[in-house]
């Protein structure tokens, strides 16, 4: 892996990054004015439904005649309609810029998690290639990074293990060997690195 590619791919991710940030803010900014407006609409909507109440009253006391009666408490339904639409139209707003919040969002941690392998891809190329990966031990299994190689194949080291366990067979005495107790262990493939 080239680090020039990694650190150019990291920048890319690092700049796309920080403009969906700024849309997210955006986004987020205007959830609240749509929240603020929803309510607004609702609480104008029972304000302006009380005058429904304060005009029956007027008429009661004769203050309006019926047929004004009926004129104002038709454009006091009316502007509650439209006030309830448009607290309505505001929830609506509300829901998709909540949509765009969480579309943002999921972009971001997206983008994060490509930046964060990207930056990975450049350690290790700029690492030595006998650097082991922190917390693997000997005989471990060890997270693959990307970018380097995995080491030797399953079945080669489960070759070596089984050859580690079982213990070394003894040889024929000849009569030239020098010493009795010498025991000659089995030959081991080589190590390929």
């Amino acid at each position: 892996m080239s680090i020039i590619k990694a650190e150019i791919k990291m920048e890319t991710a690092h700049e796309i990054g920080c403009k969906i940030e700024d849309l997210l803010q955006a986004a987020e900014k205007e959830l609240h004015v749509m929240g603020g407006a929803k309510s607004g609409f609702q609480q104008a909507a029972t304000r302006v439904e009380a005058l429904q109440k304060q005009a029956e009253l007027e008429e009661k006391e004769g203050k309006l005649s019926i047929d004004q009666y009926k004129v104002a408490k038709d454009w006091v339904n009316r502007a509650v309609g439209i006030l309830r639409q448009l607290a309505s139209a505001a929830e609506s707003n509300e829901q998709q810029v909540r949509g765009k919040t969480i579309a943002y969002k999921q972009a971001v941690d997206t983008i994060q998690k490509v930046h964060l392998v990207e930056k990975t891809k450049a350690t290790a190329a700029m690492a030595p290639p006998d650097t082991v990966v922190e917390g693997a031990e000997a005989g471990q299994m060890r997270d693959r990074v990307t970018g380097q190689h995995p080491g030797n194949p399953l079945g080669r080291r489960k070759r070596r293990a089984d050859l580690k366990s079982v213990p070394a067979h003894q040889p024929e005495k000849s009569d030239d060997q020098a010493d009795p107790g010498q025991v000659e262990s089995p030959k081991t493939p080589p190590e390929v690195a």
